[in-house]
């Protein structure tokens, strides 16, 4: 995680720099700022060690590849600057592509899962070979009740969110790819039949 003032040049600009993770393989895929400004981050992580705080929805490694989102005060001054930081996923490959801080300070993460026991799944469709996934997690509730919204999106085939963003109501906009013929689509939707492979696709969600 780096900070940098781009008004100043060289080393002067180098405002704030840190490392986080554990002893394998950690990757940060997509950053946000919340109104306090501080830093979001999520990506994937192999690292069983991957550093957790007490208040994680998931403490503990799940397996393959885990998901994780922190978030980090980038300040000197700050003597604990992780304040949350916590796996997601189930016991195959999950990677988070992007987070969002939404309107009324609940976070919302997503990417693609393989696997079928994600956290919080409610009545979320079982997971076809790879689907995209979103996530909405509550900083404010401690445990596992801080995943409070998750659902899976695909067809038979591969998709993946790699962007997010949100409006002023709630909703949550997800957009990424699909290698399958079958995506489910809404009534009225703008292109309600895939024209090759791969295929764009956009979600409006209400979590």
């Amino acid at each position: 995680i780096v900070k940098v003032n781009l008004d100043l040049s060289g080393l002067d600009a180098l405002v704030y720099a840190t490392c986080v993770g554990g002893t394998d393989l950690d990757m940060a895929n997509g950053i946000d700022l919340d109104p306090s400004g501080d830093v979001w981050i999520t990506g994937y992580t192999m690292s069983v060690d991957f550093p957790v705080t007490e208040n994680a929805p998931q403490p503990r490694y799940a397996g393959g590849v885990d998901g994780f989102v922190v978030r980090f005060t980038p300040s000197a001054a700050e003597s604990q600057p992780l304040k949350l930081g916590t796996y997601l996923g189930g016991f195959d490959a999950d990677v988070p592509n992007a987070v969002k801080v939404l309107a009324d300070g609940r976070v919302a993460v997503a990417g693609y899962t393989m696997s079928s026991d994600m956290p919080a799944r409610g009545d979320s469709p079982a997971v076809n070979l790879v689907d995209a996934f979103v996530t909405v997690l509550d900083p404010a509730k401690a445990g596992a009740e801080g995943f409070v919204f998750t659902t899976t999106f695909g067809g038979a085939l591969v998709e993946a969110v790699t962007c997010l963003a949100a409006d002023a109501s709630g909703n949550v906009y997800a957009s990424g790819g699909s290698y399958s013929f079958d995506l489910p689509t809404t009534d009225g939707s703008g292109k309600p039949a895939e024209s090759g492979i791969p295929s764009g696709f956009l979600l409006k969600i209400k979590p």
